[in-house]
């Protein structure tokens, strides 16, 4: 017998993607009377406006084309990589920089005087032992800050109390000694006057008493 052949296996063509499915126009209706309004009206008709209706074959094909699309776009994208190598390496060393000066500040320095005042002596309040007040304090002189002698006080003061305030500093004095074997010591002295005040209102900042009303003029 001669030999038979297979029939050759059909492969159905590829149909295109359906379009989305048009919006369908809805003809307005005649108003009719009583219940049967409802019932005379047809399927179409009782959708409300701008409703897209799709039978679940254009659905199902929809989704198949949306995930083909989907993997045809990623096919041709380039992989993920890092770009600023650079960028990362001169961070990275100036973080490490950052930590290395945190340290020595820490060891060597002293971190409260980041967040605690001086007062006109250069004293840090509330760390010398010769200070006992943990609030900065600025006097005033005939409604005038005096930013340049600030105090060291227990409590920021309400208004009314009496504190000892820095006056201006006076021109230092200096004399000089010549000794036997021609060398000379000079000395140099510094005068300044504390006088006491009437404290004006302040509020306190952490710890520092800050007037009242500051920058209520220029705001």
């Amino acid at each position: 017998k001669p030999a038979t052949q297979a029939p050759p296996i059909l492969k159905p063509a590829a149909l295109p993607c359906p379009m989305a499915p048009r919006r369908r126009t809805m003809t307005p209706q005649p108003k009719a009377s009583g219940r049967s309004q409802a019932s005379t009206l047809p399927q179409d008709a009782r959708r409300p406006r701008g409703v897209v209706l799709a039978t679940p074959a254009e659905t199902e094909a929809l989704g198949a084309c949306n995930s083909v699309g989907d993997a045809s776009s990623r096919a041709g994208a380039k992989p993920r990589r890092l770009t600023d190598c650079c960028c990362l390496f001169v961070l990275l060393g100036f973080s490490c920089q950052l930590a290395v000066l945190a340290a020595r500040g820490r060891r060597d320095g002293d971190l409260r005087r980041l967040s605690h005042g001086f007062d006109f002596r250069g004293r840090l309040c509330a760390v010398d032992a010769a200070v006992e007040g943990a609030y900065l304090h600025w006097c005033s002189n005939n409604g005038v800050v005096q930013w340049d002698s600030p105090i060291c006080l227990q409590a920021c003061p309400s208004g009314g109390e009496s504190i000892t305030c820095p006056l201006p500093m006076e021109e230092p004095s200096e004399t000089a000694q010549h000794l036997w074997d021609g060398s000379v010591v000079i000395t140099r002295t510094t005068r300044q006057r504390l006088v006491p005040r009437t404290a004006t209102p302040t509020e306190s900042r952490w710890q520092f008493c800050v007037p009242q009303g500051l920058g209520a003029d220029t705001a």
